[in-house]
């Protein structure tokens, strides 16, 4: 079918040569088969795309679309082949040899987007942010101007430049009012105020979001960061409970049996593991729940940037009932067998893995890929109960033997340390890790009967007792206005506190 298709467009082109001038005809070729590539590609044939792609390239050289089939080739490599290499080798073509062309902005915009996605080292990420700068200093009238500016504001914050995240948010707000990245980049601007630690300018920027843009989806958003905010900072001081326990919060509809863990999604959907029930469960509302997948007594879950629910069960990890094959790097060069042994784990912001192997003693990183990026020296940790990572890609490592909390950048470098003791509490028993939207840190303690709140420096903000409201705890998940769900085994249900 793909070569009759192939075979057809083949020949709807050559009558159109004969019809018309050689030039204007080839052209004509050159933007079908271009247009044939874009079609494969949306409809994931990609090796019949890449053919198109390269077709124009190669046998349409003087054509116009050459940049342009340059561009989808480039995006070819990177997404579907993950070669970072190639993709930035046809984007150079593209600014060395068509720079005035109106793909070379759009070239410049993805080489800053795939040097900051694929994240492999401080250097590469900031020759993606230069060539973001590029687009708005060479090309100020182009399209992708706004676009530049905003992930250029996202890599600065992914390197803790607050300050310069801010100066390029203020601009777009500035140069481009009409832009449909405003509201997004008002509530930014919060979370950079949040960032640096200045939550009363934070909180000014995100009711900013609720007056200029009302029907704005981030109008919400920012109404629950607000509530979140005042929750921990400042509603102690105004004499009143930070959290309570939501009486009319009660799981009527279904009965859970044996419920292991809990998160929440990005659109604060509550998902539960049961072992009982073997699967996970989204709970749309008090009365009615909705079967996610099925899986054999699953420990623990998250969900991945695609929306995919990932489950620990039997000590493997599993997506869509499929296990991922998750193989260590070798010492000796010989294959070592997948891991068989993960007690624990969690899910960046960029798709990648970090497990914890028990029978290995040690921490890897995994791409989404499954190859491995990063391992941990073995024998750090002998007792990992759970680790959590922020928007940011810190990620914090639960050692119940030392009873402290380790939080790790990205590229693995410790940043600091929470417990045993701290202010005047201690650590007892910690169990389980959340982290809430403004990447605070929450704490369940068995022993302690509190879930202890960390600012993301690791300050204590709020403890909640939740003294016998929860009997025998097996999870812990927080929402994006700050509500606290805590699973409870022993009554099979999960409680609230607001």
């Amino acid at each position: 079918m793909k070569k009759i298709f192939s075979l057809l467009l083949v020949m709807g082109a050559l009558f159109v040569f004969s019809a018309e001038s050689p030039a204007q005809g080839g052209s004509d070729i050159a933007k079908r088969t271009l247009d044939s590539g874009i079609a494969f590609y949306r409809s994931g044939d990609y090796r019949q795309a890449l053919q198109d792609f390269m077709t124009v390239i190669n046998a349409h050289a003087d054509s116009k679309w050459v940049d342009e089939a340059l561009l989808q080739v480039s995006r070819y490599y990177y997404e579907v082949e993950g070669n970072l290499d190639q993709a930035r080798e046809h984007l150079g073509r593209i600014m060395q040899e068509y720079a005035t062309s109106n793909s070379t902005p759009e070239a410049y915009y993805y080489l800053g987007f795939i040097l900051f996605d694929a994240g492999r080292s401080v250097e590469e990420m900031r020759d993606g942010l230069a060539n973001l700068e590029r687009v708005v200093r060479l090309f100020p009238e182009s399209e992708m101007a706004d676009d530049a500016l905003y992930l250029a504001s996202v890599v600065h914050v992914s390197l803790g430049e607050y300050s310069s995240a801010l100066e390029k948010l203020r601009r777009l707000l500035l140069q481009f009012p009409d832009s449909d990245l405003s509201a997004s980049s008002q509530f930014e601007i919060g979370n950079s105020f949040m960032f640096m630690d200045d939550i009363v300018q934070a909180m000014i920027e995100f009711q900013g979001v609720r007056n200029q843009y009302p029907d704005s989806e981030l109008a919400d958003k920012a109404l629950k960061r607000l509530t979140l905010l005042y929750r921990l900072h400042f509603s102690s001081q105004a004499g009143l409970r930070p959290f309570n326990k939501d009486a009319g919060f009660t799981l009527t509809g279904y009965k859970l049996d044996d419920p292991t863990y809990m998160v929440i999604t990005p659109d604060d959907r509550l998902l539960v593991a049961d072992r009982g029930l073997n699967r996970v469960l989204a709970i749309i509302t008090e009365e009615a729940s909705v079967e996610i997948i099925r899986s054999s007594r699953p420990d623990m879950i998250n969900v991945d940037p695609a929306g995919r629910v990932i489950a620990l069960s039997n000590r493997m990890l599993f997506a869509e009932g499929a296990r991922l094959a998750m193989i260590p790097s070798s010492a000796t060069g010989e294959t070592p067998e997948p891991l068989s042994d993960i007690m624990a784990f969690c899910i960046g912001p960029q798709g990648q893995y970090y497990v914890w192997d028990r029978r290995l003693q040690r921490i890897i990183c995994f791409k989404s890929d499954m190859s491995v990026e990063k391992e941990f020296p073995s024998g750090v940790y002998q007792d990992i109960r759970d680790i959590a990572i922020n928007s940011l890609g810190h990620f914090y490592v639960l050692d119940g033997k030392e009873r402290q909390i380790v939080k790790y950048d990205p590229a693995g470098k410790r940043l600091l340390s929470i417990g045993p003791k701290f202010g005047g509490s201690e650590l007892r028993d910690p169990r389980y890790l959340a982290v809430d939207g403004a990447n605070n840190l929450y704490v369940l303690d068995r022993r302690q009967r509190s879930v202890y709140i960390f600012s993301p420096v690791g300050e204590p903000l709020v403890s909640v007792y939740y003294e016998d409201s929860v009997r025998d705890p097996r999870g812990l998940a927080v929402d994006s206005s700050g509500g606290i769900y805590i699973a409870d085994r022993r009554e099979n249900t999960v409680i609230r506190f607001k």
